[in-house]
């Protein structure tokens, strides 16, 4: 527990945008600052010492996404010429769309998280063990015993999956493709047609200046709306 307070209170005072257990922002830049801090408490500078050693032919990258919609994180590895690139990335989308409410709660690789950045912790140790595997071993696969091994000891995981699930908010909003829909934009009501729904809906609204012409000559510019923020729309 002190340890985890340590590294908590080092996260806060040390990543450029984190600030509380619910930041409203996060960065590679963030990430890196994350990995620095783990690497000196649980992998005894085994990173730094290896990227130094490797520093003209291994690096190591972060970023953050918000198009992964089911894995938390990744960890990849490929080559660029003479140099092998890793790279750690986040799910940005999964984390925003979680802990928004004071009560909300996850269980990511066993553990019950209570905030981003406990789930992003998670995550991350997760991912920081595909790494180290892939530097020392060559690969690595979170299904297999050395990785569940190194997990539970590490980090306590008791797990290799998390739960952060995103709402299938079509149903709440009862809004399919085809409706006729208004939403705000710019301190203005915009009224247009659902071309699409995947993670947003695509929004397709009548500009005699848009991009975007159909048959019969129309113009149109797209809007690409959060569900939430759309209303069904009864007007012509």
């Amino acid at each position: 527990m002190q340890l985890q307070e340590k590294i908590y209170n080092r996260i806060v005072t040390e990543t450029p945008n984190i600030r509380n257990e619910n930041f409203e922002a996060i960065s590679g830049k963030d990430l890196r600052a994350i990995f620095e801090i783990y690497d000196t408490h649980f992998f005894h500078g085994f990173f730094t010492s290896h990227f130094e050693e490797k520093k003209d032919r291994e690096i190591i990258t972060f970023r953050l996404s918000n198009r992964m919609t089911s894995a938390g994180g990744k960890t990849t590895k490929k080559r660029i010429g003479k140099l092998t690139e890793y790279e750690i990335t986040l799910s940005s989308y999964l984390l925003f769309q979680a802990f928004n409410k004071a009560d909300d709660e996850a269980r990511v690789n066993g553990l019950i998280c209570r905030s981003r950045l406990e789930a992003a912790l998670r995550i991350l140790e997760h991912e920081f063990i595909h790494l180290y595997e892939m530097i020392k071993y060559g690969d690595s696969a979170c299904s297999s015993q050395r990785f569940k091994t190194f997990a539970a000891d590490l980090f306590g995981h008791t797990h290799v999956k998390h739960e952060l699930t995103v709402a299938k908010r079509t149903r709440v909003c009862n809004i399919k493709p085809g409706d006729k829909v208004k939403f705000e934009y710019n301190d203005r009501v915009k009224t247009g047609v659902v071309y699409r729904i995947t993670k947003r809906a695509t929004v397709m609204v009548k500009d005699g200046r848009g991009t975007y012409i159909d048959g019969e000559g129309k113009r149109y510019s797209k809007f690409y709306v959060p569900l939430e923020s759309l209303t069904l729309s009864s007007g012509k």
